[in-house]
């Protein structure tokens, strides 16, 4: 079940609202502090307490990155002006009150649906890191077999090679290190991709 955090300045509105939602969600509710250090899918936040904790809520957005949390705030028609300046840099999407509880819960559901495809496309990405690692690896252990195999047979018995198997040995030995740069620029563009990701 999906938890929704309400941070509202408004007792009786943050009641409203919990006693609407509690019938699909569970509802979080702050606890005497700002509540934004509990497990949380989504929170609805109205204007004068977004002002107190907008830093916060900045902070936990990016403890989350990349996972996209999703943050609602609640105005009045007269109050958008004064919480503008924080509604692009902390909060996902705007509701006006009186709330329309058709409206409300297709928000919702909306933004938690988003929640959800980015928590599932963070462990894919996880399983697909952690599969991309354990190829390197399987294909780096026969490769340094097949080059420490050609090293030795070029040390050993170079004097008894052919020209023919000569120009084997050093084709092997060519293959081995294109294939070992193959994998270096793999690994490479692998942490480039998480490097680009995360910032």
């Amino acid at each position: 079940m999906s938890r929704i955090l309400l941070l509202l300045d408004n007792k009786k509105n943050c009641d409203l609202l919990a006693k609407s939602l509690e019938t699909r969600y569970e509802v979080v509710l702050p606890d005497g502090g700002h509540g934004l250090n509990k497990p949380f899918d989504l929170c609805l936040v109205d204007g004068p307490m977004l002002d107190r904790v907008w830093q916060q809520v900045q902070a936990r957005k990016a403890i989350e990155q990349p996972v996209f949390l999703p943050f609602v705030l609640i105005t009045s028609r007269k109050d958008v002006d004064m919480v503008t300046r924080h509604l692009w840099q902390t909060t996902d999407e705007l509701i006006l009150a009186p709330i329309e509880k058709v409206e409300l819960q297709a928000r919702v559901e909306v933004l938690l649906r988003a929640r959800r495809l980015s928590l599932e496309l963070k462990l894919r990405n996880e399983d697909l890191e952690s599969f991309f690692h354990a190829m390197t690896h399987d294909l780096r252990a026969p490769l340094r077999a097949i080059a420490g195999f050609a090293e030795a047979l070029s040390e050993d018995e170079a004097a008894s090679l052919s020209e023919k198997s000569k120009h084997y040995l050093e084709t092997i030995q060519k293959a081995t290190e294109q294939m070992r740069e193959l994998i270096d620029g793999l690994i490479g563009f692998s942490r480039l991709g998480r490097d680009g990701v995360t910032r």
